[in-house]
């Protein structure tokens, strides 16, 4: 069975299967897609190893489990804003974050653990003048990095005219909480690479954060390029 979004993504993002339907004048079904995409060139693909799929299995549940305690913690927060008895609510905050915390803490500690995707995720780190990330350890692991940066910006919607709204929300969201993550720190002074603070002090909020989800995805995506080019003898 296919990881939820990773169908949405083989099917439509950065393919585009609906045009290749129009060019062979066939209509839309599970065997004429299948079909098609066996003459889509493989290096729109990178097969896992076995030991790489038995990795990512191991990690979804702590991942479930922190996007959960996420959710839930900002539902509270609103319902918080919202109610006037939101201090009965305060402590089981305070435990959400707490949990937050501890579920980010073995997220971290186990992608930069990881062969390949810690070198990744530690480069991507330097880069960005960051030293942890539950957000970009996520996508470290989940993105499919070995794509072009145009097919990586497809699949998380950055490219919303050519999307059309069709994009894996769960990985963007990530992206959208690690950037608006940067833009807060730099704002409280907390160290971040030079680059980022010059985005922050010439854009406006919303602009510069689409701009660091920008810097974030394009660091991942050369880190990625650095730690495999040894490996492949490149």
């Amino acid at each position: 069975m296919l990881r939820r979004g990773v169908r949405v993504y083989l099917l439509k993002d950065p393919i585009r299967l609906k045009r290749l339907r129009m060019e062979n004048n066939m209509k839309k079904s599970d065997e004429s897609d299948a079909m098609l995409l066996t003459r889509i060139s493989r290096e729109r693909f990178r097969l896992l190893s076995i030991k790489e799929v038995e990795l990512k299995t191991r990690m979804w549940p702590l991942i479930n489990e922190y996007e959960q305690t996420m959710k839930w913690k900002k539902t509270l927060k609103r319902l918080m804003n919202r109610n006037s008895i939101a201090h009965h609510f305060e402590e089981v905050l305070r435990f959400m974050e707490r949990d937050r915390e501890r579920l980010s803490r073995e997220i971290i500690r186990q992608v930069a653990n990881l062969p390949v995707y810690g070198e990744v995720y530690r480069k991507a780190c330097e880069m960005l003048g960051v030293k942890n990330s539950a957000e970009l350890a996520i996508l470290t692991l989940e993105l499919p990095l070995h794509l072009p940066l145009c097919g990586l910006k497809g699949l998380l919607g950055l490219n919303p005219n050519r999307t059309g709204g069709r994009f894996n929300h769960r990985l963007r969201h990530h992206l959208a909480v690690f950037a608006a993550g940067l833009y807060m720190n730099s704002r409280k002074r907390v160290g971040v690479s030079d680059k980022i603070i010059e985005v922050i002090n010439n854009l406006p909020r919303w602009q510069a954060i689409i701009r660091l989800e920008l810097m974030a995805l394009k660091a991942l995506r050369i880190a990625y390029l650095t730690t495999m080019k040894p490996l492949t003898g490149g």
